[in-house]
């Protein structure tokens, strides 16, 4: 009987010892809750300790990991956060004492009673499971037990003081809590507020190659992106219906020189008022203005490139038999080394721009190349972009001599403004969708 009571002694302190040495508490945990089997006899420990406000499972014996959401402990952590269930000392729960609530979700795990151990709830509590009753002197024994537990645990936490971040994020893992500090953190780098735009290389200063008169075109004589020089012939207009307009006054000009030239005769004869010698002689003056017109005209049926360039203009088949009138523009002629970034901001998506900002333009057609340029001038109201949207205009010089832009040229922009906030950055976006839809 001495030895028995010698060697239930040295498992006790041997426990106590191996509670004493965990470094964490899940060390700790998995010592009480499975160490515990050499002094009392029990199928189920489980180990409830309180987290984020709430007693929660923290482990259980037989296990290295245990769900949630199980009935056994859901059944524990109900009973260990109702309020009305004292849960100081050594207490056995059953029918008698419990709300119907409780008891049907212990019946539910076929189970009658349940026994727990606490030297205070901030603490943790300690939940004993077996079929056979609970004996006086076990009851005894289990209140050392839990007394050696809650100082561990005590010691575990005065070790381990929440610190502001824990504060501030109860209930989180360590690993998140340091990575929303450092979310947190990275929200207030300053970096340069940015906007993706379409944007495409266009001329700087062309020059316009505009129709001279009322006409038809007859012929295009280039090809869209031609180089031409100072002096090649362009357009070429119809020239039949000045050349008949022509002809036509050319005979009326005659029949009134002949008029003329007869009633001259006849006042040789008669007496002819000079009314009508006026008359005559506007007429043949009026003929005559008319023919010049039209043979001035006529040498501009010919367009010809006033400058060296690259010549700009959709295809000939848009234009071969087309009626124009004096002064459509039907080309232009664009120095291939005079480029500019012609971009479209979308008026949603403006940021305040001024001159000499940096700018990138990303060629479609070469997705590895990038071009850098400064801002020159912001569109100043938002106007209809080809893409049928409301958008303002902003033109930007190149800043590298980069052989790869040419004339014609779509891709897209990179547009930097002011410094702001990283996390301004990121959510402003969604932020204005929010006060679009909410109104706040």
């Amino acid at each position: 009987m001495q030895e028995k009571l010698i060697s239930r002694l040295t498992d006790f302190i041997q426990f106590e010892r191996e509670v004493r040495s965990s470094d964490n508490i899940h060390a700790l945990g998995f010592t009480v809750c499975n160490q515990l089997r050499k002094l009392i006899e029990y199928d189920v420990a489980i180990l409830l300790l309180e987290r984020a406000g709430r007693t929660r499972v923290n482990a259980i014996s037989g296990v290295s990991d245990f769900d949630a959401g199980s009935p056994l402990v859901t059944a524990c952590e109900s009973l260990c956060n109702h309020k009305k269930v004292p849960l100081d000392g050594v207490r056995v729960h059953n029918a008698q004492c419990l709300s119907d609530d409780l008891v049907h979700k212990l019946e539910s795990i076929q189970l009658h009673e349940i026994l727990t151990v606490s030297s205070g709830k901030e603490s943790g509590v300690l939940v004993l499971v077996r079929n056979q009753p609970w004996r006086e002197h076990e009851q005894r024994q289990l209140l050392q037990i839990g007394e050696v537990v809650g100082h561990a645990v005590a010691a575990l936490n005065r070790q381990k003081k929440p610190g502001p971040l824990r504060r501030l994020l109860p209930g989180v893992k360590p690993d998140w809590r340091w990575a929303a500090c450092g979310l947190m953190l990275a929200a207030l780098i300053p970096v340069p507020q940015s906007i993706m735009a379409r944007a495409e290389v266009t001329a700087k200063s062309p020059a316009v190659v505009a129709s001279g008169l009322n006409a038809v075109i007859e012929e295009v004589l280039v090809r869209p992106n031609q180089k031409v020089r100072r002096g090649d012939l362009l357009v070429r207009f119809d020239s039949t219906d000045l050349t008949h307009r022509k002809n036509t006054l050319e005979q009326e000009l005659a029949l009134a020189h002949e008029r003329l030239r007869k009633a001259r005769q006849h006042s040789l004869k008669s007496t002819v008022e000079r009314n009508e010698f006026a008359e005559l002689a506007s007429q043949i003056e009026l003929k005559q203005l008319e023919l010049d017109y039209v043979i001035e005209s006529m040498d501009r049926l010919e367009l010809r490139a006033e400058s060296e360039g690259v010549v700009l203009f959709s295809r000939k088949q848009d234009w071969m038999g087309r009626s124009v009138a004096t002064g459509e523009k039907i080309m232009e002629i664009a120095s291939a080394d005079d480029n500019q970034f012609e971009i479209w901001v979308a008026a949603n998506d403006s940021i305040a721009l001024s001159s000499g900002k940096l700018i990138k333009f990303f060629p479609e057609a070469q997705p590895l190349n990038v071009v850098k340029g400064s801002v020159d001038s912001v569109g100043f109201f938002a106007s209809q972009s080809d893409a049928d949207e409301l958008a303002y205009r902003v033109v930007a010089a190149p800043v590298d001599d980069s052989d790869a832009l040419r004339l014609g040229m779509k891709g897209t922009a990179r547009l930097y403004g002011e410094k702001v906030l990283l996390g301004y950055h990121v959510f402003r976006k969604p932020i204005s969708v929010i006060r679009k839809n909410v109104g706040v």
